[in-house]
């Protein structure tokens, strides 16, 4: 999460969704903090669409 987070902070976004979508591959359940600097990675990315191909709304709700 502080990796993800510290990408996004830095401008790094692509960096950020890579290891997103590494932590996916290995199975480690994202935290709400994850889900929101990912949403910041694809806002600032102008990449919505990725953030919905991930189900944010949808994981966000099973971990609330």
């Amino acid at each position: 999460n502080a990796m993800i987070a510290a990408y996004v902070q830095n401008g790094q976004g692509k960096q950020a969704l890579q290891l997103f979508r590494q932590m996916q591959i290995e199975a480690v359940m994202p935290s709400k903090v994850t889900f929101v600097s990912i949403l910041d990675a694809c806002t600032n990315l102008a990449a919505l669409a990725e953030a919905a191909s991930y189900e944010v709304l949808h994981l966000l709700l099973l971990i609330a």
